[in-house]
């Protein structure tokens, strides 16, 4: 025994205590030796330590207790740090004629606590954190009295087992075919059990698709299938598992209808954009919902917080302008913020309920550069792209951009009165808007003019996305452009004659893009707008004749539609 220890590195110190070194580490099992004659009432109970008691441990040194550790203690004080190291006042020594065995099971997260905070490690406490099998606690008990009777010539005189009835494991089930997949061949139940009964699992039952074994007391690691698989696999050699290229897969075209997933693609998107994503509280003061909404339109709550959160939100954007006023206090830069949340308000004494999209930019949009000495802010025109690239992105095509009506509360309150967008869609309506801010609001939450806002139902915006996007081939015959300039009257959207250009056009139109307007004081009431057509055909190469023709046809329905002044 004593040339096993030092073997393994430890120190003898007399046969008793050598023997309970020796039984640990063949075992697992810590043990540990009291001079039963040594301790107060001839017993030990483990107890949490009390405020202000302390010990002097084997290794000479005085440690400090507190609750948070767990001690065996005697009738007076504590004899043993549980499950750490023993007490020097109850240590076994050449005249200690009676011994008290003890051997036990500690939680590992209370002995890891303890080792931290006193700075005291030993080889039970290695063990105690990394787990005990409860089936050790008899078997090395009984191993080392075994042992302490045949080289100590003790007496065994009282024997007490604090928990006898040990709730057995439940058997874990193993499909094989969730083997198969995992390893990525197929194995046969006899090569699986043959490996599992190698590393003394119990094999309860078994049959052509699953397994049921018991794990062995001492392994405390095997606990899902997916250990025993691991175990499978490390047995019958890593080697042999066979290598696999990773298999992706394409997205199916189809529509996404998942609603989380589309708030995760509208998040990212904004980050892209140097946005930060806002979480505010659903509340707002009574005198700011009714800026926008009458009283009765408004959501009181029976028990408010306080009156500076009397009533649900109509609007996420009272927020939005605050977190950029505290922005802006401490000195920030370029701060642009969104974020996704439920507005509420009544109608004709319903309550509804509507999931908005809303977001504030204010600043540079790019940092100060020696390149670029006047960096530009952000403004309606910079919104409106971004705003553009949310709806490119859902694939979101027929969107009206028109001012928004002078009447309209939000507009009144948080938009400047010429810089300002409704975003309409034909069949659902207004789909949101956008725009510059109010310079009385900006007055307000000290904000400058250059702040933009924009707010959008996220409800509508995600029954309108997920529309097919298809991937067309690389052209194989070159393309052919016509301009054409159109005077119209100002009261129609360009978004109109874009709308039936393309649908005149048909599949050889491949895009209609508006570079010039021009204003003539002679005509107020019209506009001149200009149009590049390009054409493209898949299985031919258009002439100038056949790009004239289809231009001409254009031309001709414009003028029949909106009454249009067309030129050349």
């Amino acid at each position: 025994i004593k040339t096993n220890l030092e073997r393994w590195g430890l120190r003898t110190i007399n046969n008793v205590v050598d023997i309970t070194n020796y039984v640990m580490m063949e075992t697992g099992q810590p043990l540990h030796a009291f001079d039963a004659d040594k301790l107060a009432g001839k017993k030990i109970v483990v107890r949490r330590a009390k405020e202000g008691e302390n010990m002097l441990a084997l290794d000479g040194k005085n440690y400090a207790l507190d609750p948070s550790i767990l001690v065996i203690a005697d009738e007076r004080k504590p004899v043993a740090i549980a499950g750490i190291m023993g007490g020097d006042e109850t240590a076994v020594k050449l005249d200690t004629k009676n011994i008290l065995l003890e051997s036990a099971v500690f939680d590992p997260q209370l002995v890891r606590k303890a080792r931290i905070k006193l700075g005291l490690s030993s080889e039970s406490s290695y063990r105690f954190e990394r787990g005990v099998s409860r089936w050790s606690v008899t078997a090395g008990s009984a191993k080392a009295s075994n042992l302490i009777q045949k080289f100590a010539l003790g007496n065994l005189t009282h024997y007490h087992d604090c928990e006898k009835n040990f709730l057995k494991a439940a058997p874990t089930i193993i499909s094989y075919k969730y083997v198969e997949n995992v390893l990525g061949e197929e194995i046969s139940p006899a090569e699986a059990a043959g490996c599992l009964e190698r590393l003394g699992v119990l094999i309860e039952n078994s049959d052509n698709e699953n397994i049921v074994v018991e794990a062995p007391n001492w392994r405390l690691d095997l606990l899902a299938p997916i250990d025993f698989i691991e175990e499978i696999a490390r047995v019958r050699g890593y080697h042999r598992l066979p290598a696999r290229g990773t298999l992706i897969r394409l997205p199916e075209n189809k529509k996404d209808n998942n609603r989380q997933s589309l708030k995760t693609k509208i998040r990212a998107l904004f980050s892209s954009a140097g946005y930060y994503e806002a979480c505010n509280y659903g509340f707002v003061s009574k005198q700011q919902g009714e800026k926008i909404l009458p009283l009765e339109n408004l959501v009181e709550l029976a028990n408010p917080f306080s009156e500076e959160q009397s009533i649900l939100r109509p609007s996420l954007t009272f927020e939005l302008l605050k977190n950029l006023q505290q922005n802006l206090a401490y000195r920030k830069e370029g701060v642009r913020l969104f974020e996704i949340g439920k507005v509420f308000m009544r109608a004709q004494q319903k309550l509804i309920e509507k999931t908005m999209l809303a977001g504030a930019a204010c600043g540079p949009i790019h940092p100060n550069h020696w390149q670029t000495k006047n960096s530009r802010s952000v403004d309606l025109y910079w919104l409106k792209g971004v705003i553009e690239a949310l709806f490119k992105k859902f694939n979101i095509l027929q969107v009206n951009l028109i001012g928004l009506e002078p009447q309209t509360p939000v507009a009144s309150y948080f938009l400047h009165p010429t810089k300002n967008i409704s975003l309409n869609i034909l069949q659902l309506g207004s789909l949101g808007w956008i725009g510059a801010i109010h310079p009385k609001t900006a007055q307000e939450y000290n904000l400058n003019s250059e702040t933009v806002l924009f707010e959008l139902n996220l409800d509508n915006f995600i029954n309108l996305s997920g529309k097919d996007q298809f991937i067309y081939p690389l052209q194989r015959t070159p393309s052919i452009a016509r301009d054409c300039c159109i005077w119209v009257k100002k009261s129609i959207p360009w978004q109109e004659l874009v709308q039936a250009i393309l649908t005149e056009g048909g599949t050889t139109l491949e895009s209609c893009h508006l570079f010039d307007r021009y204003t003539d004081s002679s005509n107020p009431d019209l506009i001149s707008l200009s149009f590049t057509l390009t054409y493209h055909a898949q299985d031919t190469t258009l002439t100038d004749k056949i790009a004239n023709d289809f231009r001409d046809r254009i031309i001709l329905n414009l003028k029949n539609k909106f009454n249009a002044e067309l030129r050349h």
